[in-house]
């Protein structure tokens, strides 16, 4: 379950950017779209650089979330566990 929750979360930011660069102009996808139909490069690469880290950090944050949350129950760990009767 976190694993779909980590690989959502990238995917998200991606078709957030990519929705805003065809429908608006108020949010970073709009002003990459503004920047890059200007020639504006140094802006257009800070703004592709804030996008990827953005990602980068949320994706690395529900990694460890995962990471975290593996001894609670939420991924098997082939070991039965200590509150189960075993047979």
């Amino acid at each position: 379950m976190m694993s779909g929750i980590r690989l959502g979360v990238g995917r998200g930011i991606l078709g957030m950017v990519v929705s805003e660069m065809y429908a608006s102009t108020a949010g970073i996808g709009g002003q990459i779209a503004i920047y890059g139909n200007s020639f504006r490069t140094t802006e257009l690469i800070t703004l592709i650089a804030i996008v990827s880290l953005l990602g980068f950090f949320m994706v690395d944050l529900m990694r460890r979330v995962e990471e975290w949350s593996d001894g609670d129950g939420w991924r098997y760990s082939g070991e039965p566990k200590k509150y189960l009767p075993t047979i």
